[in-house]
């Protein structure tokens, strides 16, 4: 039996090319390389298409190469922003925040529940435990072709992005390995 094929939605592949391409022009001169097919496949598809998960390790490469490695978080946490300044998302997460009174890990919960309508067959995200500092997500099965720093630092960017929008500082750690399929991600403030 063949294992599914992980993919990602356009839109948010969309959103993350948008953003390397503005972190990199702020960076510095030269644009970073994004293999052609990669970019014009993103670019030219419907923003709800399913998209081959491949097509997001060729930009997270491109941003690594462009940013460093030091990078990658910053430019998940940019990619975060500017998903909350989209005008479906925005309306979302400002209800979200007045209701729920700028708590950090109401709206990682929350964020969690939108991992499916961006990731299909990526393993799935739940919220293992929570408190009032903290939240641990669970990440498993972690397919093979995203189990590497590459992808996962833009990812703890983007979850420790969500509580400073709320105000406050947060850290991120991975309990992760290349040769395991479960993923452990804590968020704490």
């Amino acid at each position: 039996m063949s294992q599914p094929t992980p993919q990602v939605r356009a839109a948010h592949l969309q959103l993350l090319l948008a953003e390397l391409l503005e972190s990199a022009a702020a960076s510095g001169p030269g644009a970073p390389f994004v293999p052609d097919p990669v970019r014009w496949r993103v670019q030219r598809s419907h923003r709800l298409a399913w998209l081959p998960a491949e097509d997001l390790v060729a930009i997270c490469v491109a941003a690594e190469a462009a940013l460093g490695r030091d990078g990658l978080e910053r430019w998940g946490a940019g990619v975060l922003r500017r998903l909350l300044r989209a005008p479906l998302f925005r309306a979302f997460y400002e209800a979200a925040l007045w209701f729920e009174r700028r708590e950090p890990g109401v709206l990682l919960s929350y964020a969690v529940q939108s991992w499916p309508l961006l990731y299909q067959d990526c393993g799935g995200l739940v919220v293992e435990a929570r408190g009032d500092d903290f939240v641990r997500l669970v990440h498993q099965p972690v397919p093979a072709l995203l189990r590497c720093e590459t992808t996962l630092l833009p990812l703890l960017g983007a979850m420790a992005a969500l509580p400073r929008q709320c105000g406050v500082e947060a850290r991120t750690e991975a309990d992760w390995r290349p040769d395991r399929e479960r993923f452990v991600y804590t968020i704490s403030w």
